[in-house]
């Protein structure tokens, strides 16, 4: 992702984990070998620069609640630690007989879970309304509508791709007629 700058009134943010480049190219590689199959000529598949793993989607933020934003993520993330998280399988969400978004699954991960806690703890503290949904960790890899894939065979695996999480983003959301172009606003490291 391309670095970008907070302008206008406000702005579409959400929080997230970009994979390194190691990570992002065997994604593309096992991706690659699930756009093969009849299924997903009706699948708009991310570019390889947008794929990432949100961690609180925000939604339209102005520039105090940035600016406040910004500097709480700093201080929760000041005592976390980096660490690896492993993908698993396939996921169609919300359903596999209703698909509207593909995307690959996150093996349980106690240190992802600590992570996202202390960004929604980051996150209110700002004035943000709490998470009603419990976090589900994944990587959309692309989107459909209500594809029913009971009866699909994936190929490509998943489970050989470790992600190493050493930072933490504050991402820009822009929307456009060709999709989303997203672009990192912050960046927050980990401790070694």
């Amino acid at each position: 992702m391309q670095k970008a700058v907070f302008r206008g009134r406000t702005n579409r943010l959400f929080v997230g984990i970009v994979p390194d480049e190691a990570a992002l190219a065997a994604l593309a590689r096992s991706v690659g070998m699930m756009k093969q199959e009849a299924w997903a000529r009706d699948v708009r598949w991310l570019p390889k620069e947008n794929i990432h793993l949100t961690l609180r989607f925000l939604g339209d933020v102005d520039k105090e609640q940035y600016v406040c934003l910004s500097a709480a993520l700093v201080e929760h993330m000041a005592k976390i630690q980096g660490f690896e998280i492993s993908l698993s399988q396939a996921l169609f969400l919300p359903s596999v007989s209703k698909a509207r978004v593909v995307a690959v699954g996150i093996k349980p991960s106690p240190e992802l879970d600590n992570l996202a806690a202390a960004v929604e703890k980051s996150v209110v503290s700002c004035g943000f309304e709490p998470e009603k949904r419990r976090f589900k960790a994944h990587i959309t890899v692309g989107r459909c509508r209500d594809l029913d894939l009971r009866r699909v065979n994936i190929s490509s695996d998943f489970q050989s791709i470790n992600v190493t999480v050493r930072t933490v983003e504050l991402v820009k959301s822009t929307l456009s007629e060709s999709g989303a172009v997203y672009g990192i606003l912050d960046t927050v490291t980990l401790l070694p």
